[in-house]
């Protein structure tokens, strides 16, 4: 399987994402913050997989750059 992460990488990855994700809940909630707000930045970059409908080029280009 080409491109793909794999062995100590990919947990290394994976654990770095949750340690991002936690920090990040404990942050808004140290703060206060609107958990609103947390939910739609959360969620943003997937809103680019609408790209797709203008093509299979567009959409990973799209994809791509929200997710950088």
């Amino acid at each position: 399987m080409l491109g793909e992460t794999m062995g100590a990488v990919r947990v290394l990855l994976r654990l770095e994402g949750f340690c991002v994700l936690v920090a990040a809940c404990v942050a808004y909630s140290k703060f206060s913050l609107d958990w609103a707000t947390f939910a739609i930045y959360f969620l943003v970059p997937d809103i680019s997989l609408l790209g797709y409908f203008a093509g299979a080029k567009v959409g990973a280009i799209s994809y791509n750059t929200a997710h950088s």
